[in-house]
C-alpha cells in the first residue's frame, strides 16, 4: 500500500507551512510522518485544510496555547488553550483545518490507519474503526515518547531506525489499546528462544553500519514486531535499539584498546553518524571522550 510521501507532506500542506523538519518512518505497509512544527506570529489566522486522506492526525503541543480554533467540514467545532504535552487526535479522512489565534510549537504523527490495522494484528488486537481523545488531553506515556524524539530533530543523521520504529510502534499500540475502540492486548508470554537470540543478536551485531529495520529483524526470526520486541526485551532485558547502542560501545571500546585506528574511522566502522556523534554517545556510557578512555585502557 502507498505510503504518505504520495501525498506530499501532509502536516506541511494542512498548516501552510514551508518543510518542518520531518523524520520518515517505514513500516511494512506504510510510512508514518514525525514533524516539528512551530507556528510564528505571521501565519496567524486561517490555514489552509488538511488534504482528506486515510490517516489519522496525532499533535503533541510543547508550548502553552492561549487560544485555537478547530473546524471541520468548515464549521467551528473546538475553540480552547492548550496546555503544554497536551494533545489532539483526528481522523483526516474528513475534512479539518484550524484558525490560528497563537503562535505554538508541537510534534506531529501523521499515522495511516493501515499501521493501526498492522500493529493491531500483531499485538493480538482487534482493529479499531477510530482512534480519538478529549482535545487537550494530557497522556504521560505519549509526552515521554514525543519528548524521547525531540533530540531526532536536532541531528536527524544520528536518528537511529531501530529507536524511531520502536516509538512509533509504542505509540500506535498505546493509542490502540488507551483510544482505540473494543481493544485488548494480548501479553508476550515467553522470551526468544536461544537460537532465536543468537539469530537476532547476530544480525544486529554484523549490520552496525546497516540501520536494519525491526521489520526486518523479526521477519528474519518468523515473528511479528510486537512480539519479537516484547521477546527480545524479556530474554535480555533491553529493547532492541538499547541493546544494539550498548553492543556498538563494546566495540568501539575494543577497537580504542586494541588498535590505533583514528576515533574518526572507529565511529565511521561502527554506525555512528560522525566523530562527535559518538563522543556524545560514549561520554553517555563512560564519562570519557574516547580519546581520555584509550589513553586509560590501551593496552
Amino acid at each position: 500500500m502507498a505510503g504518505l510521501q504520495e501525498h506530499g507532506s501532509i502536516v506541511a500542506d494542512g498548516l501552510g507551512l514551508s518543510n518542518p523538519p520531518t523524520l520518515a518512518v517505514r513500516s511494512r505497509l506504510s510510512e508514518v510522518e514525525i514533524s516539528k512544527v512551530s507556528y510564528g506570529s505571521d501565519k496567524i489566522g486561517m490555514a489552509p485544510a488538511f488534504p482528506v486522506t486515510n490517516v489519522f492526525f496525532l499533535g503533541v503541543y510543547l508550548t502553552e496555547v492561549p487560544y485555537n480554533e478547530i473546524q471541520r467540514r468548515g464549521r467551528p467545532v473546538i475553540g480552547q488553550g492548550y496546555a503544554l504535552n497536551s494533545m489532539h487526535i483526528a481522523d483526516l479522512s474528513e475534512e479539518w483545518s484550524g484558525n490560528i489565534f497563537s503562535t505554538f510549537e508541537a510534534v506531529t504523527f501523521a499515522l495511516p490507519r493501515p499501521i493501526f490495522d498492522e500493529v493491531a494484528e500483531e499485538a493480538g488486537l482487534r482493529r479499531v474503526g477510530s482512534v480519538g481523545c478529549d482535545p487537550g488531553a494530557i497522556d504521560p506515556v505519549v509526552a515521554q515518547l514525543v519528548a524521547s524524539i525531540l533530540p531526532a530533530f536536532e541531528r536527524p543523521n544520528e536518528a537511529n531506525a531501530l529507536f524511531l520504529e520502536y516509538v512509533v510502534l509504542a505509540l500506535c499500540v498505546h493509542v490502540l489499546e488507551r483510544y482505540g475502540i473494543g481493544t485488548k492486548i494480548e501479553l508476550c508470554r515467553g522470551g526468544l528462544s536461544p537460537l532465536q537470540l543468537k539469530r537476532a543478536t547476530d544480525l544486529i551485531a554484523s549490520n552496525l553500519t546497516a540501520n536494519l529495520s525491526l521489520t526486518y529483524i523479526a521477519g528474519e526470526l518468523g515473528l511479528s514486531r510486537q512480539y519479537f520486541i516484547k521477546a527480545f526485551k524479556q530474554t535480555t532485558g533491553l529493547p532492541p535499539h538499547r541493546w544494539l547502542q550498548q553492543h556498538r560501545i563494546r566495540i568501539v571500546k575494543e577497537l580504542l584498546r586494541e588498535t590505533s585506528l583514528a576515533v574518526v574511522d572507529i565511529a565511521n566502522r561502527c554506525g555512528f553518524a560522525d566523530q562527535s556523534h559518538l563522543t556524545r554517545v560514549f561520554s553517555a556510557f563512560t564519562q570519557d571522550t574516547p580519546a581520555a578512555w584509550r589513553r586509560k585502557y590501551r593496552n
